[in-house]
């Protein structure tokens, strides 16, 4: 008796190398190059595929190319990146080899530094700023971001407020003097935050927010309208009398939004 073929299976589409590497740094005008182990799909390459997302520039698009036989993608960022800050390369499990293969059902992620320069350690006064409605109603800062909200090329500023229970920007002058103007109207968020994380949970290109809560037990995501105010707030409460003392955002998730992790003691 004959037994029936077997059809093989494909393996999965794999990352081979990327540029810059995982975990060191590059200029602020680099190029991001991922080579894979077969050609690709091109189609399956686009901006919700391929994301990319700066700690203080928010989301990074531009032009892709590919090379190596279709083994190769590029993508050109239209904008360079901010000293200092963290870059997420996300790749979604929809990136598509052209076997109809794809990568592993928890994509492929990598992040990357884009170094300061040194300076001459020589500090100048600027200005002092309070984000008080009032003088004698404290607000108690006990964290911030420095993140672009509005998509302007300058670093707004976001401070998190445990007493208030709440966020409140102040968007950068814009105009290369290191200035921020009055704080936006406040957003409330849970009690007692302070560990916090900018991202694209939407991907619409647009900054969000998660914040971490401890009195409250839960996280705050607040989503961003793209001009320096957050619109659609979001609570996730944790229940049980563990208090949420972190967030951040892992760089690997099935789908191509990043996820949340929380601490909790």
């Amino acid at each position: 008796m004959l037994a029936p073929a077997r059809t093989a299976i494909a393996a999965d589409l794999q990352v081979v190398s990327t540029t810059p590497v995982l975990n060191t740094s590059a200029p602020r005008a680099t190029t991001i190059t991922i080579t894979f182990d077969k050609a690709l799909e091109a189609s399956s390459i686009d901006a919700s595929t391929f994301r990319v997302f700066g700690r203080g520039t928010g989301t990074v698009t531009g032009a892709f190319s590919f090379s190596n036989a279709n083994k190769t993608v590029t993508l050109a960022p239209t904008k360079t990146f901010s000293a200092g800050e963290v870059v997420t390369v996300n790749l979604s499990h929809d990136v598509q080899a052209a076997d109809n293969t794809n990568l592993r059902s928890a994509g492929y992620a990598f992040q990357f530094t884009i170094p300061a320069q040194a300076g001459a350690r020589t500090f100048q006064f600027l200005n002092a700023m309070s984000n008080r409605t009032s003088p004698g109603t404290g607000t108690r800062i006990y964290g911030a971001q420095a993140t672009d909200l509005n998509g302007d090329g300058y670093l707004d500023l976001v401070t998190v407020n445990e007493d208030s229970a709440d966020v409140r920007v102040f968007l950068n002058t814009a105009d290369g003097t290191g200035l921020y103007g009055g704080f936006l109207a406040p957003k409330a968020i849970g009690q007692e935050s302070s560990p916090n994380e900018p991202a694209d949970f939407d991907n619409d290109g647009k900054t969000d927010g998660v914040f971490s809560a401890t009195s409250d037990h839960g996280v705050w995501i607040l989503r961003g309208n793209g001009d320096g105010t957050y619109g659609t707030t979001q609570s996730i409460i944790l229940g049980g009398a563990a208090a949420a003392s972190g967030a951040s955002t892992p760089t690997t998730a099935p789908a191509p939004s990043p996820s949340i992790n929380r601490s909790t003691r």
